[in-house]
């Protein structure tokens, strides 16, 4: 195991001048990334971090080199366990975000599988994750549930990545603390954790795959229904495997079995998505937009925040110059890679070529995504050098020139690697401290004063989700569009009311013509001649978001 690199910095932080020199400049380049607020925070994760790299890769050299086999099998499970402990620590602090709190909210009123088909009609995903989650929402009838359900996956993938992947040591707890494996896909419970892991499990058995076709080709099936990405995932991959079908000597018959599960996956994913019905359409750009190419592509791999409180969905390399320089970088990094690939493993190679244009398409034609969904280029990235580690073939080539690029490679992939540990652990940092939605508070508040009986209304009418997960509140009146609502219901007309006064104005006469008190919240406070009384209010958010919504009034109509 060559560890030639964790070695330097290892030896940096023992000694106690390198250890000086090293530190003065983690504190500069964390001075630099994140600004006078957070400089102090990432200085000391940084050290903590090489300290713990230091001891857990002591640990895995000691059960190499004495041969200790039990050691060696307990490195992944305890790393699983580890994994969800600290998980769910973060996640019992985290707000849940709009789109988590509809998952919720669509599951728990829906009576039965059919009813949760109905609900979904318009949510455009798959119903994969909503089906996982359905019995424990039942079951439990709390929010906090499929959060746990969420990291458990997570966790999951975690022994996967450990107990498969022939990564280093270094690399694998470079991973373990990715901002999109550790916080993105694990804190925030969306669907992509399924494709985290069903992504590692296809990794692990990739060379056994004909072996094991059922199998492979059920993985594609759930695959293509967990989302979006998924589902162009899958199409790559089906293709490559029916290219290879077509020119190569391979057993078809073992072929058309994985084509058929992909197949059916892919038909029954279009089933579900293309029953949207919602007025408008879905923004797209231009096909050859280079600059949308080229942002994704360095988002997935700095997804660095701008130096601020308010931070969530920045990125500081967009407002510099940086970020053409990084451009042009990546784009001859990526195209050596390419090379390489095409030179040693063809299909492997055809696989992240199908993976990358596929994604490509659909950031760049279809929808225009977020660095949650750019993160999967990453991922893509990370599982083809998975499968290139894996190769017998690769570990017998003898060449100067292929040693040159595979050190440049090993050099260039630990970097990114490190800075992306550095990021997830500080949005870890951040979330665990600080309130980024009002939704939760809220929510326990009218739960705990008795309040969850009242219907609820407000203004927007997004701010109302996040609130009734956490309050048990089971209805809400909406005034932007005059209806009953137990979920966001994305295909109705939602202007009816132009501002806040209009809305406030409606609710007012609803609560007079049912006789009935009405819980009213609002990201700005009443004029004053609104006589209604003023229940709570919460913290100001350091995050302010429409979507999540920004301080929230709650009032009590009468």
């Amino acid at each position: 195991m060559d560890n030639y690199l964790f070695e330097k910095l290892c030896k940096m932080s023992q000694r106690p001048a390198r250890y000086v020199f090293f530190a003065c400049i983690l504190y500069l380049f964390a001075h630099w990334i994140f600004g006078v607020h957070l400089y102090e925070l990432i200085f000391y994760i940084f050290i903590s971090f090489a300290i713990s790299l230091f001891f857990i890769n002591r640990i895995y050299n000691y059960s190499f080199k004495e041969n200790n086999h039990i050691l060696t099998n307990y490195i992944p499970f305890c790393a699983s366990i580890l994994f969800f402990v600290l998980s769910l620590i973060l996640v019992l602090k985290h707000e849940a975000w709009l789109d988590e709190a509809q998952a919720y909210l669509l599951v728990r009123e829906s009576k039965n599988l059919l009813d949760l088909f109905y609900n979904t009609r318009n949510e455009g995903h798959p119903l994969l994750w909503h089906i996982l989650i359905y019995p424990f929402v039942h079951m439990f009838d709390s929010i906090e549930s499929i959060q746990i359900v969420h990291i458990a996956i997570s966790s999951v993938s975690i022994y996967i990545l450990f107990k498969y992947s022939p990564f280093s040591a270094e690399i694998k707890c470079l991973l373990f603390f990715n901002f999109y494996i550790l916080y993105e896909y694990n804190i925030i419970s969306r669907n992509y954790s399924l494709s985290v892991l069903l992504l590692f499990i296809m990794n692990s058995m990739y060379y056994v795959r004909y072996k094991y076709n059922k199998c492979y080709g059920l993985l594609l099936l759930l695959l293509a229904n967990t989302n979006a990405i998924g589902f162009i995932i899958t199409i790559a991959i089906a293709s490559v495997e029916f290219f290879e079908c077509l020119t190569e000597k391979t057993n078809k018959k073992n072929v058309y079995v994985i084509l058929v599960f992909a197949m059916f996956g892919i038909l029954l994913c279009l089933f579900q998505i293309l029953r949207v019905d919602v007025q408008g359409k879905i923004p797209t750009v231009e096909l050859f937009d280079d600059f949308k190419l080229r942002k994704a592509i360095l988002f997935s791999f700095f997804p660095f925040p701008n130096a601020s409180f308010s931070f969530w969905g920045t990125n500081f390399i967009n407002d510099t110059r940086n970020f053409y320089f990084l451009s042009i970088f990546f784009y001859v990094f990526i195209t050596i890679i390419f090379i390489l690939r095409v030179s040693i493993e063809k299909a492997i190679f055809y696989r992240f070529l199908a993976i990358f244009l596929g994604l490509y398409a659909f950031f760049t034609h279809v929808y225009v995504c977020s660095p949650r969904h750019h993160g999967f280029l990453l991922l893509s990235f990370v599982s083809i050098e998975w499968l290139l580690q894996n190769n017998k073939g690769i570990k017998n080539i003898k060449s100067n020139a292929y040693d040159l690029i595979n050190n440049i490679f090993k050099y260039a992939f630990t970097f990114i690697l490190f800075l992306q540990s550095v990021y997830g652990i500080s949005a870890c940092f951040m979330d665990y401290t600080y309130e980024f939605s009002c939704t939760k508070s809220v929510g326990n508040y009218l739960s705990h004063s008795g309040y969850s009986s009242l219907q609820l209304s407000s203004y927007p009418d997004m701010l109302a989700i996040g609130v009734m997960a956490y309050s048990g509140i089971k209805k809400c009146y909406d005034p932007q569009s005059k209806t009953i609502n137990k979920f966001i219901q994305w295909g109705k007309d939602r202007n009816k009311c132009k501002n806040l006064m209009e809305a406030y104005k409606d609710v007012k006469d609803r609560a007079h013509m049912l006789k009935e008190k009405i819980i009213f919240l609002t990201n700005v406070q009443l004029p004053e001649f609104c006589e209604d009384k003023l229940l709570f209010v919460s913290k100001k958010q350091l995050c302010p978001d429409e979507t999540h919504g920004r301080q929230i009034y709650v009032y009590l109509i009468e």
